[in-house]
């Protein structure tokens, strides 16, 4: 049985060596529509084959049909990584940093084994990105959610179809990062998520922070007895015209600092800051949909819940306030430097950072940087090379590259900053063609 659907733009490039390992995947196709099934084989041409139970005999797609492949079961546990390397060119790589001079840096990855890149291609490095502890990753079997009306709690996910609110208290630090996953089938998307909250019940919070999701934008909420549902931030991110469905929502709270920093899709969107008296100290989390139609659908899967002993100051794309022409180190108390970043030693455990008119380095603890930023004109982005398609790491993180082949064992991409570099099958989250969604 062969599928033969319209297409704009082929793919092949993305798809063209022969795939040996079966793994569950959900094809997006061009047309809007998506098929659900166990991967079998990607030939020479991009073409795929699919064994869906709709059908008896395996479904053969075309390349040109395919808008994205993602893999939602995880074949390999992800690794929680010391660092994070955000390229130049917007790319995150999850690692641990192994050394750091002025002109190269080399990275463990648990995803792409070691690699070493030229300094000059880094934008700025995350440091303890490992959480102190997970309090809660979930959905589980075992979990006791509050379920308001229409939710069902499934081993790997929560969904709710048409409105409805589920919530769980939990045992919330200071200072916390919250993820999940969010997937919707509907035109016009609307849903909350309600944290540090006073109440499982929506109606009845009255001290809480909130995300508010809408097909126009996501709103950041905080509402207290003094002054309720108060706006503290807005991120332009229309989800209408998003390329697909599904958020991939980071938010590292810090009710010490009162900061909320926000990422969503790998993003980060910026700090955020709650001017209130008081922070909420409630310990509920609250998904809330709010959907209009009844065939509508909200899907919450990989929730996770961890202390986090980093501070929430990042700038991530904003560098109106950076020294452009030096490099700056944040320090775990929210300090700035300016200066020249000369060499990491992993054995000291120290940063030598040159400041400028001092007579020698400032040593600096790692455990005390929170992160680095280089400057502009050390940055070099190699513009020889196209960034065809993007790649979703599980557990986080992405890259972009030229083209992407899968072997029995292992992926292979070509990367214009990396080279080529191998990956792991089971690594993968999503690959989705940059080409197509650009239309």
């Amino acid at each position: 049985m062969r599928l033969i659907l319209p297409s704009i733009l082929s793919i092949s490039s993305i798809l063209s060596a022969q795939l040996a390992w079966s793994s569950h995947a959900v094809i997006g196709l061009k047309n809007g529509s998506k098929l659900s099934g166990e991967l079998s084989s990607i030939d020479s041409t991009g073409n795929i084959k699919i064994h869906s139970p709709l059908s008896n005999s395996a479904l053969e797609i075309t390349h040109s049909s395919i808008l994205e492949i993602a893999f939602p079961e995880e074949k390999v546990s992800p690794q929680h990584t010391s660092e994070r390397v955000h390229l130049n060119n917007g790319d995150s790589l999850p690692c641990a940093l192994v050394s750091l001079d002025k002109s190269s840096m080399s990275l463990s990855t648990w995803y792409a084994g070691d690699l070493k890149i030229p300094t000059s291609t880094v934008s700025n490095i995350e440091f303890h990105t490992t959480p102190d502890s997970l309090i809660y990753s979930g959905p589980s079997d075992n979990d006791i959610w509050r379920v308001n009306s229409n939710w069902s709690v499934k081993a790997s996910s929560l969904r709710c179809i048409g409105k409805g609110e589920i919530a769980q208290n939990f045992e919330l630090p200071e200072n916390f990062t919250f993820k999940s996953t969010v997937t919707w089938e509907s035109s016009r998307p609307l849903f909350n998520i309600h944290f540090c909250a006073d109440s499982n019940r929506a109606h009845d919070m009255v001290d809480y922070y909130s995300i508010e999701f809408s097909s126009n934008g996501i709103h950041i909420i905080r509402s207290s007895k003094v002054q309720a549902r108060a706006q503290i931030g807005e991120i332009p991110l229309r989800l209408r015209e998003l390329p697909s469905n599904e958020l991939d929502i980071e938010l590292h709270v810090d009710r010490r600092t009162q900061t909320i920093s926000v990422s969503i899709n790998g993003d980060q969107y910026g700090v955020f800051d709650d001017t209130s008296f008081r922070v909420p100290s409630g310990n509920s989390i609250n998904f809330e949909s709010r959907f209009q139609q009844n065939t509508d659908s909200l899907t919450v899967a990989n929730i996770s819940i961890s202390q986090w002993k980093g501070s929430n100051l990042t700038f991530g794309n904003d560098l109106g306030e950076l020294d452009l022409q030096q490099d700056t180190l944040f320090d775990t108390e929210g300090l700035r430097y300016t200066g020249d970043v000369q060499q990491l030693s992993i054995a000291q455990k120290k940063l030598n950072f040159g400041i400028k008119h001092a007579s020698h380095p400032m040593l600096v603890p790692l455990s005390k940087i929170q992160s680095l930023y280089f400057a502009r004109s050390k940055s070099v982005i190699n513009k020889d090379h196209s960034e065809n398609y993007s790649i979703k790491l599980q557990g986080g993180g992405s890259l972009t590259v030229e083209s992407i082949t899968f072997t029995s064992k292992q992926a292979s991409a070509v990367h214009p900053i990396l080279g080529k570099i191998s990956l792991l099958p089971g690594s993968l989250h999503k690959i989705t063609s940059l080409l197509n969604t650009d239309e």
